[in-house]
């Protein structure tokens, strides 16, 4: 919806600071979507906790938000942690 508004918005300083907001966004879409599958166990997480180094708590009582993905490093490991997620 952003490439419809009026040409003379895209010059505006908030429409640059909310499109690299967007941009940014959209990278951990594919990655938000490989860590909400139902059949990630505990395998998986303390895999994926080796791989990045971190500490994940994976017990029923941890919600596991938007801000935390966005807060640690998970970003780099994208495509190991696809592969996780499958095995």
């Amino acid at each position: 919806k952003m490439k419809k508004l009026p040409k003379g918005l895209k010059t505006w300083p908030a429409y640059s600071e909310l499109k690299k907001k967007l941009d940014n966004f959209n990278e951990y879409l594919p990655l938000l979507e490989l860590l909400i599958n139902p059949a990630m166990k505990s395998r998986h997480w303390e895999r994926i906790e080796k791989l990045a180094k971190i500490h994940i708590p994976h017990d029923d009582s941890f919600i596991f938000s938007l801000k935390h993905v966005m807060n640690v490093p998970l970003i780099k490991y994208r495509e190991d942690i696809g592969d996780i997620s499958i095995t």
